[in-house]
């Protein structure tokens, strides 16, 4: 796939970024690479180059090399942000925590490469801000289902916290903002 993209192996050739990632090994530069976007997630330094990928993952290694491509418009990064804020709410109310936590992390990632492009947008600053709120609903949720109460009530917490912030900074975010702090308190209630 990076090669398909005109990929320059040369500029992450013969370093050792990873654990498991040998600085001589042929696949180390497109790992080096992957590792250092975000394209594969790292877990403990190590990014395990020798396991078998499903079709979803590689699906999403498609997909978020086709954002990095695309990772200059700010209008794109923003859509992006809003199509996993959506799915986060849908893996919720299915009770699958992983997937929601990773759309999460994406909305949240997003949200961080269009703040870096516009810093001053009223816009990116305030779905940063929803997109951030998201990921400590997860985390709660995440911290209820594992019973951990303190945990859940702490990110539950920052959530509000979190989308006051943003309803504050951009009035357009208020019905937004009311969701998560609803979803926030019904994790602290059902705690």
């Amino acid at each position: 796939v990076l090669k398909l993209n005109k990929f320059k192996k040369e500029n992450w050739e013969g370093r050792q970024l990873y654990d498991d990632v040998a600085a001589n090994e042929w696949y180390t530069p497109y790992m080096n690479f992957a590792g250092n976007t975000g394209i594969i997630r790292s877990v403990d330094s190590k990014l395990d180059p020798n396991k078998e990928l499903t079709r979803g993952e590689i699906s999403e290694i498609m997909y978020l090399l086709y954002v990095i491509l695309n990772g200059k418009n700010t209008n794109f990064l923003l859509g992006q942000a809003e199509k996993h804020i959506i799915q986060i709410e849908r893996y919720m109310e299915g009770n699958d925590a992983v997937l929601a936590k990773r759309a999460s992390e994406l909305a949240v990632d997003f949200t961080q490469q269009a703040y870096t492009l516009k810093p001053d947008d009223a816009m990116v600053l305030s779905l940063g801000k929803i997109a951030k709120a998201y990921d400590y609903v997860v985390t709660a949720f995440i911290a209820g289902v594992q019973k951990n109460k303190e945990l859940a009530t702490q990110f539950a917490n920052m959530a509000i916290d979190k989308a006051t912030e943003a309803w504050e900074s951009n009035s357009e975010m208020q019905s937004v903002a009311a969701h998560i702090k609803s979803r926030a308190r019904s994790i602290i209630d059902q705690l």
